[in-house]
């Protein structure tokens, strides 16, 4: 069935949010961002307010690697080989931010990286290596590469102040979905959470009490199969739901 309004429009067999770690809504809520799988555009934008389709073109870098920019409705981070920028959503137009030649290529994050609330700072991986890196975009400063002490690397991303890199992966042959969580500024380990997924499938975000805290499901003892958050200041465990 065709989608009004929409260039080539063909709806898939399913469209829906990419995944709960990726921003769907841009920063003021005007515009969502679905993934109509199966059919054309494969990445959907919708009004906001009256969920009408929108004929706008394919974020650079795919699905995996754009991000609405925190602060600018108009405005998506993409990477696209070694390069990552900024693009217009309304007018397609697109600025270089920075290019990393000696690299092979970059991602945000391994599929689930996100910018800092500012929309200053990003972290950059490098697939199927333990590379991992935060950059300013506002300042243009690029902190070395963590040494993450992990044999394989999940995913790594930058937390909500800008304060923690978390590098989710195995610290050890075999030992998947543990955590290490290294200051940003100095590029130091701050606390590794070497208990299996506690939490798992986590997002990053501040509680009630302006504390960041990482909230997921709990895979190990005391509380498998609740959903806890943890502080990233001091790993302090907070039980939000009975076992499920």
């Amino acid at each position: 069935e065709a989608i009004p309004g929409v260039t080539s429009g063909i709806w898939g067999n399913n469209t829906r949010h990419q995944y709960a770690k990726v921003g769907a809504w841009n920063a003021d809520g005007s515009i969502l961002k679905l993934i109509n799988q199966s059919g054309t555009p494969e990445p959907l934008y919708l009004d906001g307010v009256t969920y009408a389709p929108l004929n706008m073109a394919d974020p650079i870098g795919g699905i995996a690697d754009s991000r609405w920019h925190q602060t600018d409705p108009d405005l998506q981070i993409c990477v696209t080989g070694t390069t990552l920028l900024q693009r217009n959503v309304q007018t397609d137009g697109r600025t270089t931010i920075k290019t990393f030649p000696s690299l092979a290529s970059i991602m945000i994050g391994n599929y689930e990286g996100n910018l800092s609330d500012d929309g200053n700072w990003i972290v950059l991986t490098v697939p199927n290596t333990t590379t991992v890196f935060a950059y300013n975009m506002n300042t243009d400063t690029t902190l070395a590469n963590i040494s993450t002490g992990m044999v394989y690397v999940d995913y790594a991303t930058i937390s909500p102040s800008g304060t923690y890199v978390i590098v989710n992966g195995a610290i050890d042959e075999g030992q998947y979905d543990r955590t290490n969580i290294f200051l940003r500024a100095t590029g130091a380990l701050h606390a590794s959470w070497t208990t299996y997924g506690r939490p798992s499938h986590f997002d990053l975000t501040y509680d009630g009490n302006g504390d960041e805290v990482a909230v997921g499901v709990s895979k190990s003892a005391p509380d498998d199969g609740s959903i806890i958050k943890k502080r990233l200041s001091d790993g302090t465990v907070t039980r939000l739901t009975s076992f499920g």
